[in-house]
């Protein structure tokens, strides 16, 4: 006997749900651009213009007390990339082909700059220890001495799709994810690379022609989520030996951050080219299900670059510059889900040729019907009860996409 399930979605608005506090705030610089943390050691970074060639200030805050307190310990040109092996060892990538380098918790720095003559303007960079480091920018290149001397990785490109080149997309995502002492991935033009010797050689070991990959981040050796351009998400549950689309969401995602063994977030918004732009909003997107279904949450009037997580607490730094905190996330997602006042509903799913969709009245909505590669086989724009015929697609698992002013919804759709 087929039985039907019927999935509620919940409505979520464009209103900040989450317990978002914003706990640092610099409106002199456009741009925040990357946030990390060693224990519960938190740093941030940000600066001036990406879009052209100026040289405005940059910063990075270091905060040793969950966020209640920040000190700025470097002021220089605009900061992009950071690594930071301990609360002493910071590198932050700068303009231009150069980096800098504290050893000693920021009270001093060193400049180095490297000589290939394959700098650009935005330097993002990976230190695995205080020897062996990655620059990346549209190149990579590494060094074995403490970036005294850097050596063009031109073999990586026997591994790349066919006619690609390892483009620096975005200046501000998390291109490098290290899972261990010598396991990296790294997110490139069209897929996920994977090095397991400290950077030496490279494997692509996922990849798709058709999107440009803009973060990639890991729970492990295995399971991790990827984003991509046009706000695509893909999960991997084998190390990037395959991956699968599950949801398409904002127009540009930009970072990944997890909490406890569900919960995935995703930091969007803004545009590529100018990433402090005023028409823009800020986003962290939350799965409560690992991958399945998402909800979505603005906090900020600039896009969100990055976050990173403490325990069941999440720190994001945004255009303005500003730093949020939001404490104890998983409560915040359940009573999220809990509280909702509305609801979509899907009927049935699974399903065999027709699904009914009950939405609001008040507005249209977009409907968006995808395959697991991601590939896009229906958009219409419904309100109210509609009865639509897919009695066309093959058996199997696609996506359904829910969005109008005031609402993001994306999960699963089976078609039996």
């Amino acid at each position: 006997m087929k039985t039907a399930l019927s999935l509620m979605f919940l409505i979520i608005s464009f209103c900040s749900f989450a317990q978002w506090e914003i706990i640092y705030e610099n409106d002199s610089m456009p741009y925040g651009n990357h946030i990390t943390h060693v224990g519960n050691t938190i740093i941030g970074a940000g600066g001036g213009k990406s879009y052209e060639p100026v040289y405005d200030n940059g910063n990075i805050w270091i905060s040793s007390d969950m966020g209640d307190t920040w000190e700025t310990i470097w002021v220089d040109p605009i900061c992009w990339g950071l690594s930071v092996l301990n609360p002493d060892t910071i590198y932050g990538g700068g303009m231009d082909g150069w980096y800098s380098v504290t050893y000693d918790g920021g009270s001093t720095w060193t400049n180095v700059s490297n000589d290939l003559g394959f700098a650009t303007d935005y330097i993002d960079l990976h230190f695995f220890n205080d020897s062996v480091g990655l620059l990346y920018n549209s190149y990579l290149q590494r060094t074995v001495d403490r970036g005294n001397s850097w050596t063009l990785l031109d073999s990586i490109y026997q591994h790349c799709t066919p006619g690609s080149e390892l483009d620096f997309y975005d200046y501000s995502n998390r291109h490098f994810c290290q899972v261990d002492d010598s396991l990296l991935f790294l997110a490139t033009t069209h897929g996920i690379l994977r090095t397991t010797d400290l950077g030496l050689t490279w494997n692509q070991i996922f990849y798709d022609t058709t999107r440009e990959f803009r973060a990639v981040n890991m729970r492990d050796s295995v399971n991790g989520f990827a984003v991509a351009d046009s706000g695509y998400v893909y999960r991997t549950t084998d190390g990037w030996q395959s991956g699968v689309f599950v949801a398409q969401l904002y127009e540009q995602l930009h970072d990944i951050a997890f909490i406890q063994d569900s919960i995935v977030l995703i930091a969007g918004g803004g545009k590529n080219w100018n990433p402090g732009n005023n028409d823009t909003s800020g986003y962290v997107f939350y799965s409560p299900d690992n991958g399945n279904t998402w909800i979505c949450d603005r906090i900020n009037d600039k896009r969100i670059s990055s976050l990173t997580a403490i325990g069941d607490t999440v720190f994001a730094i945004g255009g303005g510059v500003k730093i949020f905190r939001c404490r104890n996330i998983q409560s915040i997602v359940n009573s999220i889900k809990a509280n909702a006042s509305f609801s979509y509903s899907i009927f049935p799913n699974p399903f065999s040729d027709y699904i009914t969709v009950t939405l609001p009245l008040d507005e249209f909505s977009r409907i968006d019907i995808f395959d697991i590669q991601g590939r896009l086989y229906r958009q219409m724009r419904i309100s109210g009860i509609n009865k639509i015929d897919l009695s066309e697609l093959v058996a199997g698992q696609y996506f359904i996409r829910i969005e109008n002013s005031r609402h993001i919804y994306s999960c699963p759709l089976i078609k039996m």
